[in-house]
């Protein structure tokens, strides 16, 4: 049976997610949600987490100095990810109501027994009016050996992702 390693809670904490798989690391990304750490008191469930992700150097302080975490004792990393939720190229979601075309993962992994069973959920579950796509960088990017290093890359990388309806994402 298949068993995450890591999960990455965004915005909210899925307790669930924590009752079942407490050997997991469980990462806290809150986004742009940012009164939650004023609230945070001892015995809050958000301190049952690892580690947190942040965007601003102030953030990664005032969290490492946040009297609930150092009362609690726990050791939960806080990490400073600077914009790394910006959307510079102004991509937005589309429409849930549209019929998905193009479900597909953006990865250097090649799962031919996962990726065959989602060909073949797809393509049931879609009456064969939908195909599963999967974007290699070590192709895309053969110049660089899937290294995506450039801002050209980059720009490469945010259309190629967008092309996708749907993505799918493994933790390796």
């Amino acid at each position: 049976t298949w068993v995450p390693d890591v999960i990455i809670h965004i915005k909210y904490m899925c307790s669930c997610a924590i009752a079942r798989w407490k050997n997991a690391v469980h990462v806290y990304d809150p986004i742009d949600i940012t009164e939650w750490h004023a609230n945070l008191r001892l015995g809050d469930p958000l301190l049952r987490f690892d580690a947190v992700l942040v965007t601003t150097s102030l953030a990664t302080r005032d969290l490492r100095q946040h009297p609930s975490l150092l009362a609690a004792g726990r050791n939960v990393s806080v990490f400073w990810l600077p914009i790394h939720h910006s959307n510079f190229h102004d991509l937005r979601s589309r429409d849930p109501a549209v019929h998905v075309n193009t479900v597909g993962t953006h990865t250097i992994h090649t799962d031919q027994r996962l990726y065959r069973s989602l060909r073949d959920a797809i393509n049931k579950t879609s009456n064969g009016s939908s195909q599963f796509l999967h974007l290699n960088p070590n192709k895309l990017f053969s110049s660089t050996e899937g290294r995506i290093i450039t801002p050209r890359q980059t720009d490469d990388m945010y259309s190629q992702i967008a092309s996708m309806d749907a993505a799918i994402c493994k933790m390796s």
